[in-house]
């Protein structure tokens, strides 16, 4: 059976942003301390400029929630400021990386916030991508530059054996969901 990988992770992208859209429809805007969480979680691995920040958060969201580049940049400068990111010039852009005290913050992150809202309607108000946590966050926007990668540059048989991983993947997530 031939299949064209790259058009079957467009496909499955396109369902994603599809299905994130309509839950986008019911949520509000992720609160200050959720967007600092998901800005330290796009730079945990590598420094990235606020342009990447911006394009890593919006796929990592699925396109629930498309921050401008200027809400990035304010978050950003907020970062520094606080010093759980540090900035420097790498050429004509500014490049931004996470301090150990950003990764301390970074991890407590879920536990904060959890706390912050119990007996609170924060939680139900917003149950949508950027609701999950930053492990989650930070593991999905690897996914699909992956996927992409595969489809341009991948054999024959490379694409086979990561249709077969994606097609266990989603039946093992399935399972994950249905132990509610």
């Amino acid at each position: 059976m031939d299949f064209d990988l790259k058009e079957l992770v467009g496909d499955l992208l396109n369902l994603v942003k599809d299905r994130a859209k309509d839950a986008a429809s019911q949520v509000t805007k992720p609160n200050a301390d959720r967007i600092k969480s998901a800005v330290l979680s796009t730079i945990v691995d590598e420094a990235k400029n606020a342009a990447e920040i911006t394009r890593a958060l919006s796929l990592a969201s699925a396109g629930a929630w498309n921050p401008t580049n200027a809400e990035v940049q304010q978050t950003l400068n907020t970062l520094v400021d606080q010093k759980l990111a540090s900035s420097k010039l790498d050429g004509d852009r500014k490049i931004y990386a996470i301090t150990k005290t950003g990764k301390a913050a970074l991890k407590d992150a879920p536990e904060a916030a959890e706390a912050r809202s119990e007996g609170s309607t924060a939680k139900a108000k917003f149950k949508a991508t950027l609701s999950a946590n930053p492990e989650f966050l930070k593991a999905a926007s690897k996914l699909g530059p992956v996927m992409l990668d595969l489809g341009k540059t991948g054999t024959p048989g490379q694409q086979k054996a990561a249709a077969a991983v994606l097609e266990e993947t989603r039946h093992k997530l399935h399972q994950i969901l249905a132990e509610k």
